[in-house]
């Protein structure tokens, strides 16, 4: 059995900041975390559709969209969060 221990001062830029370094093409990305840190700096976020997959209890910052399962999934925004079920 192992042992996950995480609040380890979450920092979302150093990933953005490498694709953007490396030029690398990407058609999505999936950001699983628990949330509690700020969005990426202006200048780390990219014209990627980024998804972030949260749990219920995600204490994210306020400035981000919520989207359920219930949601139509359209179209997301830089920022939008999927909450996961627990069930």
């Amino acid at each position: 059995s192992s042992n996950i221990y995480g609040r380890g001062g979450t920092d979302f830029n150093p990933p953005f900041a490498y694709v953007i370094e490396e030029g690398i093409h990407l058609d999505a990305i999936l950001y699983f975390t628990d949330g509690e840190a700020p969005l990426p700096v202006e200048e780390n976020r990219i014209e990627v559709p980024t998804l972030w997959v949260v749990t219920p209890t995600c204490r994210c910052p306020g400035t981000w969209q919520r989207v359920t399962l219930d949601d139509q999934l359209k179209e997301l925004e830089y920022g939008s969060i999927l909450i996961v079920s627990d069930d």
